[in-house]
C-alpha cells in the first residue's frame, strides 16, 4: 500500500469475514461495548507477535483508516517494524509500506488464532485474556500508566 493512493491499513481479502464475525460476535464483558475493527486489528497484531504468527498478505483488500489508529498504536507499530527488522531503527526512515508491513503480517497471522481461540471457548478466551493483562500489570505499571495518560477506568 503507498500511502498517497489510501489510508487505509490492508487484510487480506479472504479474512475480511473473520474481522466483521469477530466485532459481531463479541461477548462477554466486551459483549456490550463499543468494539470498533481497530480494537479487532489490535487484539489480531497482539496475537500473531505473541504466538509467533507473521503471515505476508498476498491479495490486498483496504480495511481500516490510519487516522483511527490514534498515537498509542502507531508507536506499537513502529517498535514492531523497528525489532523484526535487519534496518532496525533506520526502517522509520523508510517508506511507509516498509514500516507497517510487519504489523500487518503479524495481524494477518494472528487473525486466525485469535477467531479459533475466540470460537472454540469464548469464556475461556476472556480468562486466558485476563490472565495474560494480569500477568503484563505486574506492579501495576499498566494502570498507573493509564492514569499518567488520563485513561482511568471507570
Amino acid at each position: 500500500m503507498n500511502n498517497s493512493n489510501s489510508d487505509r491499513i490492508p487484510i487480506e481479502k479472504n479474512k475480511r469475514n473473520l474481522f466483521t464475525e469477530l466485532k459481531k460476535d463479541i461477548e462477554g464483558p466486551l459483549k456490550n461495548s463499543d468494539i470498533r475493527s481497530n480494537d479487532i486489528y489490535n487484539l489480531a497484531i497482539a496475537f500473531g507477535y505473541k504466538n509467533k504468527i507473521r503471515m505476508p498478505i498476498s491479495k490486498k483488500d483496504q480495511f481500516i483508516r490510519q487516522e483511527n489508529f490514534g498515537k498509542s498504536l502507531k508507536a506499537i507499530i513502529y517498535s514492531l517494524a523497528i525489532s523484526n527488522s535487519k534496518e532496525n531503527i533506520d526502517i522509520l526512515s523508510e517508506d511507509y509500506d516498509k514500516k507497517y508491513l510487519v504489523a500487518q503480517e503479524f495481524a494477518n497471522g494472528g487473525i486466525d488464532f485469535l477467531s479459533n481461540s475466540y470460537k472454540r471457548d469464548v469464556d475461556k478466551f476472556i480468562n486466558k485474556l485476563r490472565l495474560e493483562i494480569s500477568k503484563l500489570n505486574k506492579d501495576d505499571k499498566i494502570l498507573n500508566k493509564l492514569k499518567e495518560m488520563g485513561i482511568e477506568d471507570n
